[in-house]
């Protein structure tokens, strides 16, 4: 009965979480200047990665004996104050103009029609495997780093999270503005570089000091590519799509 409980609850804030961001995102395409893209995007996720950066090492440290009932209704009452802002995403997107925010009555039908002329666009389907490759090592890292830890005792899976969601706040603290004044390809491509070079110190050098290395780089190349990648969607994309 747990084991269900448990999966209807993933489930249930799995497809939650899916669609809060794909419609955060929307409207942040609406609202925010081309020119400022790469800026726009790190602010936005750098918000979204500063949980990471305090919750997990503080729910290790602090309630380690906590039961997993907790800890969800904890989630839970913490996502419940973002409702309160929705009025006001809704008056910002109101008050753009129509040929600003694309055809948005597309019927329903033409759904996939518009999904397949997005991924028509040149440099989508490339973007599009990046950005899934990417967050499916960010997934393997976050979903295996527990046992990964207790296996090697090579350190608190709560510091490497802290560390990595630190470089990654610390990156687009500092150095989102730079991100449209720069080659935001050249600069993405180092980013996955140094995700792909965590994992492999991650992976062949477990002792205390490459784990701490490997979530410094990880967290690097995180905050880099990751709002790049969007940006790059952005702009390689039409704005009704």
């Amino acid at each position: 009965d747990s084991a269900w409980s448990l999966g209807l609850v993933r489930l249930l804030h799995g497809s939650g979480y899916v669609l809060t961001l794909s419609a955060a995102m929307c409207m942040l395409s609406l609202i925010m200047p081309p020119s400022r893209s790469g800026e726009g995007f790190g602010i936005n996720t750098l918000m979204s990665i500063l949980p990471n950066a305090v919750l997990p090492y503080m729910i290790e440290t602090w309630f380690s004996n906590a039961g997993g009932g907790f800890i969800y209704t904890f989630g839970a009452l913490l996502a419940l104050p973002g409702l309160a802002v929705l009025p006001l995403l809704r008056r910002a997107i109101s008050a753009e103009p129509p040929d600003r925010m694309g055809q948005e009555t597309t019927a329903a039908s033409k759904t996939w029609f518009r999904i397949k002329e997005g991924l028509s666009q040149r440099g989508a389907p490339a973007l599009l495997g990046a950005f899934g490759l990417a967050f499916i090592s960010i997934v393997l890292v976050f979903f295996f780093l527990k046992p990964i830890c207790l296996l090697r005792q090579v350190g608190d899976p709560g510091l490497f999270l802290s560390i990595s969601s630190g470089a990654v706040i610390a990156v687009r603290v500092m150095f989102s503005r730079s991100f449209d004044k720069m080659d935001r390809k050249s600069l993405c491509i180092a980013g996955l570089a140094a995700m792909g070079a965590a994992l492999a110190l991650l992976a062949l050098a477990p002792v205390q000091s490459a784990f701490l290395t490997a979530a410094l780089v990880f967290g690097l190349g995180m905050g880099v590519s990751t709002p790049l990648m969007s940006s790059l969607m952005f702009l390689v994309t039409r704005p009704d799509l």
